[in-house]
Order: C-alpha cells, then structure tokens, then sequence
C-alpha cells in the first residue's frame, strides 16, 4: 500500500513538471506547421486595420512572396516582440530585396483585434500599412486560416500559449517555408525571400529538439527585450527528476543493489 502511494505521488510530480515544459504539446505543434509547408493557401475574407474588407487571394500572382504572421493585440510582451523583430528584420531585408514582398500580420484572437486595436498595435512597429499589413477575421475564418497555416494557439487563463513562428509564402499562395523563433534576425527571413526571388539556395541546418524547447520554454526579459530560456522551469524539472529518482532508489534501492550484485559481485564487494 505504502509503495503503491509513493507510486502516485511520483506520477503527480512528474506530470506537473511535464505540463510546465509541454515537449508533447511543442512537438505536435511543429508538426502540424512542418506538414503545412507545400500546401497551397485557400482564399479568405478580412478585415485590415483601416476596416477595409480584402481577400487574402489579392496579394498572390503578382510575384511577391508574403511573410505571415499571427499575434493578438492584448499580449503584453511575446506578441510585440515577435512583430518588433520582424518589422527590423524586414527593414534590412528590403535594403537588399526592395519593394519585392509584403508581409500580413493577423491578429488570431476574433473577439478583441479588431481594426482600431491592430491599428493602435501596428503603429508602435511600421508607419507604412501598405508594406507591413495587420488584418483579422472571423472566428471561423480565423480558425481555419491558423489550422492550415500550421499555426498553433490555445486559450490560457493570462491570453493564449501560441507557437512562434512566421510563415514565408510563394507568389502562388504555397507556404513555402516556415521560421521559428521568439525573435528574428535579419537572415531567418533573408534566407528563404532569397530563395523565392533570385532562386539562389542558402545553407540552413537542421530544426533541433532544442529549437522546439525554445518555443515553450522562453520567457520575455523586459531588461534585455529578449526571450531567454526559463530557467525556473527547466531547473525545476530536473530538480523534481532528481526527487523522483532518490525516492526510487529509497523504495527499491535495495532490489536494485541486489540485482547489480548478481551482475557485478566484485565490484559491488570493493564499494
């Protein structure tokens, strides 16, 4: 009964620190973005900041690729960040690129972005809405935009836990390549533009696990306007892993010395 207890409280303590990093929740959501890539955009209805009604289609065949990304104007700290680094980045991207793609920022939550929010949010990052975009929808246009695009949000009780990621689109409307990351730089969208525009194809390594730790497992530093691991979380797991372990090797340590024995007799003696 004692043991059967232990048990218990270890699975609590193990799940709790799982859900704080979430590596399941980070590898599914990268998933689902990594199989969007190829597909072809459908056409959707909405709303820019201006509050004037345009389809989605307007901004393919006319041989521009298209950066999308998706934030919600009630965010405090990642949101701004993502689009701030974006907005820098692709400011030095168009001293080498020009006039040669667009980018749509979409705000995801339907029920607060509406056109004066994402104005009042896009000013604080560009002056020119015709090259830098913001837009949103409905909740069902929402809902089946950020599905096909990859792109993964849920509802917290402080805003929503969203992938950050940004979505580099072909004239054609096919999501070509996406780019992770809390903050970009300007090569993360140089390279894969590059790509579409002159055909040249830059060397890119590999989407690590670490990567994908990244994604959930940052938190924003107001001191350095950065995202930085979150420590707290990560020692706290392992702290708990260690916790676990220890109480193991108490319930069962002796087994578990008794079975080395049988396997090394001498050198379980010598210690």
């Amino acid at each position: 009964m004692g043991r059967w207890i232990i048990i218990i409280f270890l699975i609590c303590v193990f799940t709790d620190a799982y859900a704080e990093i979430n590596l399941e929740a980070s590898k599914k959501a990268v998933q689902a973005a990594q199989w969007a890539e190829g597909t072809t955009s459908q056409d959707y209805t909405l709303i820019d900041q201006d509050g004037k009604t345009f389809r989605l289609s307007e901004y393919f065949g006319k041989g521009k690729p298209l950066l999308v990304s998706f934030i919600y104007t009630s965010c405090t700290a990642v949101c701004p960040t993502i689009t701030g680094s974006l907005s820098k980045a692709a400011l030095e991207a168009r001293k080498e690129f020009g006039d040669k793609f667009n980018i749509l920022t979409i705000g995801f939550d339907s029920e607060m972005d509406t056109p004066e929010r994402l104005r009042e949010y896009g000013k604080r990052f560009t002056d020119n809405f015709r090259f830098m975009r913001f837009a949103t929808g409905s909740k069902e246009t929402i809902e089946k935009m950020t599905k096909e695009f990859g792109f993964f949000y849920q509802k917290e009780r402080w805003g929503f836990n969203h992938l950050n990621m940004v979505s580099v689109v072909n004239k054609d409307g096919r999501i070509y390549k996406q780019v992770y990351g809390q903050k970009l730089v300007p090569e993360d969208i140089k390279n894969p533009l590059k790509e579409l525009i002159t055909g040249q194809i830059p060397k890119q390594g590999a989407f690590t696990l670490i990567d994908r730790i990244k994604l959930f497992c940052s938190t924003y530093d107001p001191k350095t306007g950065q995202y930085v691991f979150n420590w707290p979380v990560i020692i706290g797991f392992f702290i708990q892993l260690g916790l676990i372990l220890v109480i193991v090797f108490v319930v069962w340590g002796r087994s578990i010395i008794m079975c080395i024995s049988k396997i090394h007799p001498r050198r379980v003696k010598s210690v």
